[in-house]
């Protein structure tokens, strides 16, 4: 989610519509529809996956009655993703939004260390308009992954793109997104409590 890297042959030229826009498109189709899958089975059987305790658990009672396609969405269909190159094709790099489900930030680079440059030197954006530096945007380039935005101790929201290079490391930044999703969801919770 927010930024990723997606290895591209040298001449791909992301799709667009009749007025010019990107079309999003997912990565990594089978992983995607084999989770897909997985979670449909288990929803037959009364289950669903609890990503912040990261476990099954019974269905919510608000969601029983309903199919995983009417809770989650369809199943993926493989036209809505990338294309699958073989791994000898994929020599270049293009940063993409997740946070659109995939349209490409970038052009096709060369390199991890053109692209951030690139990035850097555009101040594209790493979250709502936040640039990030080249030291910054590297790692990402090279193939860490990170939340789109990070919850700071003092109230601010950062690009997980800007966080990474000054957390010890990304267990650290994946911890306090986790407890940024937390601290949501209590939120919420009181919220539906107060109604």
């Amino acid at each position: 989610m927010g930024r990723e890297v997606r290895r591209v042959p040298k001449d791909w030229q992301h799709p667009v519509d009749k007025f010019g826009k990107y079309i999003p498109l997912g990565d990594e189709f089978d992983a995607r529809a084999k989770r897909w899958d997985i979670n449909n089975a288990a929803w037959e059987k009364g289950k669903a996956w609890n990503f912040v305790e990261n476990k099954w658990q019974n269905i919510d009672a608000a969601l029983s009655g309903m199919t995983y396609t009417e809770a989650d969405g369809p199943r993926p269909h493989k036209k809505d993703f990338m294309p699958d190159w073989p791994q000898a094709q994929r020599t270049h790099y293009q940063m993409y939004s997740t946070t659109s489900e995939g349209t490409p930030i970038s052009p096709v680079m060369s390199s991890p260390r053109k692209l951030a440059l690139w990035l850097a030197d555009t101040k594209a954006s790493a979250l709502a308009g936040q640039p990030a530096t080249y030291k910054e945007w590297l790692p990402i380039c090279q193939g860490k992954t990170v939340p789109t935005g990070v919850n700071m101790k003092d109230g601010n929201i950062k690009s997980g793109v800007s966080v990474l290079s000054v957390a010890k490391n990304e267990e650290t930044l994946r911890t306090r997104f986790l407890s940024y999703l937390l601290d949501q969801n209590t939120q919420r919770q009181d919220r539906g409590r107060e109604l």
